[in-house]
C-alpha cells in the first residue's frame, strides 16, 4: 500500500487509475494500526491499487472527502466514489465490493 504525501497526488491517481482503494488513518487511533495489515493484505489478495493516507500529516484530505472518524476506507471507480466504510470496518462486506468493482466491467467513458 502506497502512502499519499499530499492531496494533488491522491487526486491524480484517482483520476488517471480505474479501481482505487485509499485506506485513512490516523496516527493516534489504535484501531486504524489494528486495520492497516488487513486492509492492505485484502488490496494485495485481490489485485486493486490501494493508498494510504495519515490525515494526521494529510488533514486537507480529510476536508476535501468529508471524512469526520477513521478509519475509513474508500473505493473508487473511474474516479467516483463508490464505497465507503468509516469507523467500522466490515472486511466480508469491503472484500465484496472489491469484488463488484474487479469484476465490472469499465469499457464506459467517464
Amino acid at each position: 500500500m502506497e502512502k499519499i504525501k499530499n492531496f494533488e497526488e491522491l487526486k491524480n491517481n484517482l483520476e488517471t487509475k480505474d479501481r482505487v482503494l485509499v485506506f485513512v488513518t490516523n496516527d493516534a487511533c489504535s484501531v486504524c494500526h489494528a486495520d492497516l495489515p488487513r486492509v492492505d493484505a485484502l488490496a494485495a489478495k485481490k489485485g486493486i491499487l490501494a493508498y494510504h493516507v495519515d490525515i494526521a500529516v494529510q488533514p486537507l484530505i480529510a476536508g476535501q472527502f468529508s471524512l469526520f472518524s477513521v478509519p475509513a476506507v474508500l473505493l473508487f471507480v473511474k474516479g467516483k466514489e463508490y464505497h465507503r466504510q468509516v469507523h467500522f470496518i466490515n472486511f466480508k462486506d469491503l472484500e465484496y465490493r472489491i469484488d463488484e468493482i474487479m469484476n465490472a466491467s469499465l469499457e464506459d467513458d467517464r
